[in-house]
């Protein structure tokens, strides 16, 4: 057997004002982090960490 779940209109309420917070937390994560580093070697750190991600999953 299932079980569903759904919100209340104030759950919606709350589930979108949480949702946009860390839209505002990403965006200021990114704004600090292109400020410091320059896209080559952000992209650099993305590409290591989506290889550790790949090879994580083979264990």
């Amino acid at each position: 057997m299932i079980k569903r779940y759904s919100l209340t209109s104030n759950g919606k309420k709350v589930a979108k004002v949480h949702d946009q917070m860390h839209e505002i937390i990403k965006t200021k994560l990114v704004d600090k982090l292109t400020v410091k580093y320059l896209m080559d070697e952000l992209n650099i750190v993305a590409n290591f960490l989506n290889d550790l991600y790949r090879l994580e999953q083979k264990f």
